[in-house]
């Protein structure tokens, strides 16, 4: 932050890949700071593994969405895969948005 103003700053990657696991592997062995949800780092934060730098400036909220065929009727494959990831992420989200509360109250 710079005279009250937020200041963006575009830094050289060292590693680019396309999966969570590659950038916990790489941040484990200390190649630098990676933005992840916290669902996948989760192990690591509660071993200490790994620590959550700038906690009090959090990344915007990723987006998720489930695409399926439009149909009047959903079938029971896609009822039980979107119940099933809603009920694993739950506990992350709701965890987050419970710590960003406490933090601003």
């Amino acid at each position: 932050m710079d005279e009250g103003q937020i200041q963006t700053l575009a830094m050289k990657a060292k590693v680019s890949a396309n999966n969570a696991e590659t950038y916990v592997a790489c941040c484990l062995a200390g190649t630098g700071l990676i933005q992840i949800p916290a669902f996948d780092v989760r192990e690591h934060l509660e071993t200490g593994e790994l620590v959550e730098v700038l906690r009090d400036w959090p990344a915007p909220s990723m987006p998720m969405q489930i695409v399926y065929p439009h149909r009047r009727l959903l079938s029971r494959r896609v009822q039980a895969f979107s119940g099933w990831l809603a009920e694993i992420l739950a506990p992350c989200l709701e965890t987050k948005v419970d710590e960003r509360a406490e933090r601003a109250g």
